[in-house]
């Protein structure tokens, strides 16, 4: 199912019809209402992760361009947060923040640094665990590693849909996901 067929079913299953359910379809709106606000919460949370991995990474790109972490927030959110795009945005746009291309260097110099890694990934070795948890996952969600909560839920509701018939125990099964 796509996205929209998805967050479809979900609305007419979250939609009341006046209280005529049996405690099974109860209980089976509420484990949805339930899976819904968890997913809203998660998406939530994920965008505001993957916006102020953003902002760090842009700053860091300034940094390291001799300009203020400061000016990011003046970057527009289509341009990517690569060393690349953030030159190219600056080479039309970076004369008001004093930017001036420099020549390119004629021989590469040595340093210990990774040269595969990115500046986000070397920022996120420094912060709290927690903050490396949620790069964690993120990184895990963007490879498809990890089963995303709108998925499970429309595995569940699709075993729900196979179990009817079968009994509560057999419909309570499918929304616990067994």
């Amino acid at each position: 199912m796509s996205a929209n067929l998805d967050q479809d079913l979900i609305n007419r299953i979250i939609k009341d019809d006046g209280g005529d359910d049996t405690p099974l379809m109860a209980e089976f709106r509420k484990t949805v209402k339930d899976l819904h606000k968890e997913l809203k919460s998660r998406d939530a949370e994920l965008t505001e992760i993957r916006g102020t991995q953003r902002k760090q990474t842009v700053a860091q790109i300034l940094e390291g361009k001799g300009l203020s972490p400061s000016i990011a927030k003046f970057i527009p959110a289509d341009v990517a947060a690569e060393d690349e795009a953030v030159t190219a945005w600056l080479k039309e746009e970076g004369e008001v923040f004093g930017f001036k291309e420099k020549p390119a260097d004629p021989a590469p110099v040595a340093t210990d640094v990774d040269p595969n890694a990115s500046a986000a990934q070397s920022s996120i070795a420094s912060a709290p665990p927690a903050v490396q948890a949620w790069f964690a996952q993120v990184a895990a969600a963007e490879a498809g590693a990890e089963n995303l909560a709108v998925s499970g839920m429309a595995a569940r509701l699709e075993a729900a849909q196979s179990a009817k018939g079968k009994g509560a125990e057999a419909m309570l099964a499918a929304l616990n996901g067994e």
